[in-house]
């Protein structure tokens, strides 16, 4: 499932959620426009995954992160689980909705 993170129109990031089985979704392809960096738009769009995925049934997620992105996820609650990789292997479990935040902030998913 594809996710694209607009404002005012304009694509401002994007993630993949893949299934790896009927319990466990995989997080892939996580970007934000360079000059939207580092405005909490990251954490928007790793939120709506995170709803995404427990609206379907989900209770785990992975990640192979970027090296650098590591403290990112790790500050929204990820675990690493292989660090010996060249783009460590994380996961996070997943919160029922009812413990959802919103996203708030103007920004529009079109989840």
């Amino acid at each position: 499932m594809p996710l694209l993170l607009r404002k005012d129109g304009l694509a401002v990031g994007t993630v993949r959620l893949d299934l790896s089985n009927d319990r466990t979704g995989v997080v892939r392809l996580v970007a934000i426009r360079r000059d939207y960096q580092r405005q909490g738009l990251g954490r928007i769009l790793m939120c709506e995954v995170e709803k995404l995925s427990a609206k379907h049934g989900l209770c785990r997620l992975e990640l192979h992160a970027a090296p650098d992105a590591v403290p990112f996820y790790e500050k929204l609650g990820w675990a690493m689980i292989d660090a010996d990789r060249s783009d460590p292997l994380m996961a996070k479990e997943i919160q029922s909705p009812a413990h959802d935040a919103g996203s708030g902030d103007g920004w529009r998913s079109p989840l």
